[in-house]
């Protein structure tokens, strides 16, 4: 579990650099993981059900395999470098945080809206909210449907 300290780092990392592109980052590869296996994963299944079992079998590994390695590498950066270890928790910690970048991501938003251009909010929208946004109109841009 993280203390009270450790989170208020993480919340101040978060803060201060956001989710740069540069830096590595472990929810940005989960989600390309989620997209690989829904893809894989649907070549064996179109049924309601058949999807449901898949997205739960995807969660729970992934959830699992993310949840169970960070613990094991905190573990034993723990007994290595106690040091390290805090810090990794830190950052960890703060890729799991958006409010920086989820911010930025919805001031960009309102800049294309108030300028009169849909098309790239839409677009711009499409990196906050995990549907298709081509379609939206204003309202709903503006509402993240």
């Amino acid at each position: 579990m993280i203390s009270p300290a450790s989170f208020a780092l993480a919340y101040a990392l978060d803060w201060l650099i956001g989710d740069p592109t540069w830096l590595p980052h472990p929810v940005r590869w989960i989600g390309q993981i989620i997209n690989g296996g829904e893809q894989l994963l649907r070549r064996f299944t179109r049924a309601p059900i058949g999807e449901f079992i898949a997205g739960l079998v995807l969660t729970v590994t992934l959830v699992g395999t993310f949840g169970f390695g960070s613990w094991i590498l905190l573990r034993w950066l723990g007994v290595w470098n106690p040091k390290l270890a805090f810090a990794v928790s830190v950052y960890l910690a703060a890729s799991t945080l958006a409010t920086r970048s989820l911010l930025d991501e919805a001031q960009t938003v309102r800049r294309f809206l108030v300028n009169g251009d849909l098309l790239s909010a839409r677009q711009q929208v499409a990196r906050i909210v995990g549907r298709d946004t081509q379609d939206l109109d204003e309202p709903e841009v503006t509402r993240g449907d």
